[in-house]
Order: structure tokens, then C-alpha cells, then sequence
């Protein structure tokens, strides 16, 4: 289960990493939005935060490897 939030704009999923301290908060645009998200992406993100609620999500992600 993880933290998932829809409105008329964009799909959001928090991901917490292993020991809860830290989480990831994916926002995908709906078709047409992505300029509306990314202008109001401060909002988004808290509105993203307030509407979460538990659920059980099919979540697919490519895996990524990042280096420094």
C-alpha cells in the first residue's frame, strides 16, 4: 500500500524508502495538464500531500541506476 492521490490534473504515489525517514512523491501529469502541473507545482505537491490516502496501487517503474 502506498500514499495515492488523483484530481483532474495528475496522479500522484509517495514511495517511502526503507526506514521511513524519506520519501519520493511522483506526480504524473493527465494528458493536456503537464503545462498546468508544472506551473502550479508548488500546490500541486501540497494538494498531492492532503488528498493521500492508503491504497493499494499497481505501481510499474522502470528500474534506474544513478551514479556521481
Amino acid at each position: 500500500e502506498m500514499l495515492y492521490a488523483q484530481n483532474k490534473d495528475f496522479q500522484s504515489v509517495t514511495l517511502d524508502y526503507i526506514g521511513g525517514d524519506t520519501s519520493m512523491m511522483i506526480l504524473l501529469p493527465k494528458q493536456g495538464r503537464f503545462e498546468k502541473v508544472m506551473k502550479n507545482l508548488k500546490s500541486n505537491y501540497q494538494l498531492a500531500n492532503e488528498s493521500s490516502k492508503l491504497e493499494l496501487v499497481n505501481l510499474k517503474l522502470p528500474k534506474m541506476k544513478f551514479s556521481t
